[in-house]
């Protein structure tokens, strides 16, 4: 296998959000799928005002992921994401960083690091 190695191609950085209520944002993304590896999902909310950050959810998928590699000229995937946001986060200016860490064998790692536009919390 030749690197560097495309996994996954995303089409619209940052990624759009929704504030559906103070606990719950939406967040969509177009992309584009090459390979289906193992990977881990990482979610951290920074606060534009003051950079505090905290982490929101670690997910470890070491199966395949459940979308299909499906990629052509005229075709993108689309996935819009629900992601809580904890009761003790204060009101403010947000945006989430996202890095999801593909595992492509026992001595590659493929990290992408991702965001959310910003968004306010009421």
């Amino acid at each position: 296998m030749v690197f560097p190695l495309k996994v996954i191609e995303f089409y619209n950085q940052p990624f759009p959000v929704q504030v559906v209520s103070k606990q719950k944002v939406l967040y969509s993304f177009d992309f584009c799928k090459f390979y289906d590896y193992p990977f881990t999902l990482i979610k951290v909310l920074v606060d534009e005002k003051n950079g505090q950050q905290w982490y929101l959810e670690e997910l470890d998928n070491t199966q395949r992921s459940p979308v299909k590699n499906d990629c052509d000229v005229d075709s993108k995937s689309k996935i819009t994401v629900a992601t809580t946001i904890p009761e003790y986060i204060p009101s403010g200016e947000y945006h989430m960083k996202i890095q999801i860490i593909y595992k492509i064998n026992f001595l590659h790692k493929k990290n992408l690091d991702l965001a959310t536009q910003n968004f306010t919390i009421n």
